[in-house]
């Protein structure tokens, strides 16, 4: 009598922890596009009302040609940034061969949320460049006019009170358009967090993991696999720091108004009543107002929250490559070894037990 006893072709433990975390990580990247995208329709008419302000605000107060340029180039380095990483990635896989089957699985599930998520934070991002070259603007016109008024006398000087009148006009709207930013791009930019600890951490440990078994002579990985892991992990981060850095730029302009008021006032307290005023107004608007693009008003973009999310990210790293480690010990290694050794027995039973169980009797 034959028995057909199954082979358990099980790939190794560190090649089966690495799927895992790559398809727990590609999981979460596809919940969270999808999240996206839901909230993109709901608030359409949040980032309509977004566009019309900032459209209203660069009509009545044009900002000045540098103003242009940076706005200009950073919605560019954003848009190329956002295609020019896929690309390189679709065109790694297709030197590799994949098949056609593969390939369409791989837009669908890899590439495809990826990019979508990535054109509506160039699409924050542009607004974040908008605003921090805009409060650029009335930041430098407010040190003007504020080293216009150092030397008025208490004579009345109306038409220095409507400049300053102008400056808080601008200031005020430039404020609503922070708002308005934040209440339309809040919960996206909530979703672009959350992609960018998570899969920046799993591309980032499937490439280092990739380059340590290179250096170790290990052959079990693709080498395109582990350089998009670097490259795309590294794009994320990037990407990030870059709007940090923006949202942090955009806090010292806002601070550069408040500190030429405030020594203004410190200084030279002898300019005219209507002036003074309106000075006087015009610090106490600042002051109150809260100029920081963000995540509604749980987090804005600024060091402190790059500090934050970094840290983070690296926690998730270690902890990624700890549970690698714990993985690839001798003691999980017995125990693996056990545990298959006790399925294939059971796969060799359960079959067959009624034959097994006449063997014994008649022994």
């Amino acid at each position: 009598m034959k028995y057909a006893v199954p082979l358990l072709m099980a790939a190794p433990a560190e090649e089966t922890y690495i799927n895992l975390v790559f398809t727990a990580g590609l999981v979460a990247k596809t919940v969270a596009a999808a999240i996206e995208r839901m909230v993109v329709v709901r608030c359409r008419l949040e980032r309509t009302a977004l566009v019309q302000g900032i459209v209203r605000y660069t009509t009545s107060c044009p900002p000045k040609s540098r103003a242009w340029r940076g706005m200009v180039l950073v919605l560019m380095a954003f848009v190329f940034w956002s295609l020019f990483i896929p690309g390189v990635i679709l065109y790694l896989r297709l030197v590799e061969g994949m098949p056609f089957e593969r390939h369409i699985v791989f837009l669908a599930n890899t590439l495809v949320p990826t990019v979508c998520m990535s054109l509506s934070d160039c699409a924050f991002a542009a607004v974040l460049a908008a605003c921090v070259f805009l409060a650029e603007d009335v930041a430098e016109d407010a040190e003007r006019e504020m080293a216009g008024l150092s030397g008025a006398t208490t004579l009345a000087d109306l038409d220095k009170a409507r400049a300053v009148r102008a400056l808080r006009t601008r200031q005020q709207r430039l404020h609503d358009v922070v708002l308005a930013c934040n209440q339309a791009h809040g919960a996206s930019n909530l979703c672009w967090l959350s992609l960018v600890v998570l899969e920046s951490c799993v591309f980032l440990f499937f490439g280092m993991a990739y380059i340590r078994d290179k250096l170790s002579g290990h052959k079990g990985r693709d080498g395109s696999g582990g350089a998009i892991g670097l490259l795309w992990g590294c794009a994320l981060i990037i990407r990030f720091i870059a709007n940090c850095i923006l949202g942090q730029r955009l806090c010292h302009n806002h601070g550069r108004i408040s500190e030429v008021l405030q020594g203004l006032l410190a200084v030279n307290p002898c300019i005219s009543n209507d002036t003074i005023k309106e000075v006087r107004g015009f610090f106490h608007q600042v002051l109150v107002q809260d100029n920081r693009c963000g995540v509604f008003d749980l987090l804005y973009f600024d060091l402190k929250t790059m500090t934050a999310v970094i840290g983070s990210f690296t926690t998730f790293l270690v902890i990624l490559f700890q549970f690698e480690s714990d993985v690839s010990t001798p003691q999980a290694k017995a125990t693996r070894h056990l545990v298959t050794d006790y399925t294939q027995f059971l796969a060799l039973w359960r079959p067959n037990r009624t034959f097994w169980l006449e063997e014994i009797s008649l022994r």
